[in-house]
């Protein structure tokens, strides 16, 4: 099923700023720009569009605002600001995903790039933003803390075993796995949204009640 895994979402904690509901409906798009003029159409018609910060373009979360739609910013360590780190704040590559490396989260210029992006993401218009993997509490606990000062909330990714430590920071938390059975029908899903997606994270989407777009 590694073609096909399944992203699951839920909420952790109440809060001030912006959080998906549990129940909320999800599509996850991190490959492909999605474009302004075709948001009026857009399907999935869902709750959520998580999207690449980089690549998508305010206009477009201007517009799926317009449709009701709330949008969650995603981004890897990799992007082109990651010129910026020395070469001290890389670590080991991460196994599994080419061209990535693990960083060094307390490096003062680590912090910079990640409070960077962070406003860019409000500068866009995001309600949420979604750092790449991290499990550093201290990472954890600054990146929310400065989100939540340009009103946006934070995601975790792939951290479920740090939620109870950062219960009262974060918002939301997305889990990948590569099991479709168990995705749709574990009874440890039971209040979490589950979406079904390539690994290429394209518009193609498909739901445990077998619905799809594409």
């Amino acid at each position: 099923m590694d073609s096909n895994p399944s992203v699951t979402a839920t909420t952790v904690i109440p809060g001030r700023l912006w959080q998906p509901p549990v129940g909320a409906s999800w599509q996850i798009v991190l490959s492909q720009s999605i474009v302004a003029s075709d948001v009026p159409t857009i399907t999935p018609d869902v709750d959520v569009y998580d999207v690449d910060l980089f690549d998508t373009p305010p206009e477009t979360i201007a517009a799926l605002h317009a449709r009701g739609k709330h949008v969650v910013c995603s981004y890897e360590a990799w992007r082109t600001d990651a010129a910026r780190f020395d070469n001290g704040d890389l670590g080991s590559a991460l196994k599994g995903w080419q061209g990535e490396n693990w960083v060094k989260t307390g490096s003062p210029t680590v912090r910079a790039v990640m409070t960077s992006r962070i406003q860019l993401a409000a500068s866009k218009g995001c309600d949420a933003h979604r750092p790449g993997k991290r499990r550093r509490l201290n990472c954890v606990e600054f990146l929310a803390s400065t989100a939540a000062g340009y009103k946006m909330s934070i995601g975790l990714k792939n951290a479920g075993d740090i939620i109870p430590s950062v219960l009262s920071s974060v918002g939301f938390s997305v889990n990948e796995h590569s099991e479709l059975n168990a995705a749709c029908n574990s009874s440890g899903t039971k209040g979490f949204s589950t979406v079904i997606k390539k690994m290429s994270l394209d518009k193609w989407v498909q739901y445990c009640n077998d619905q799809k777009a594409n």
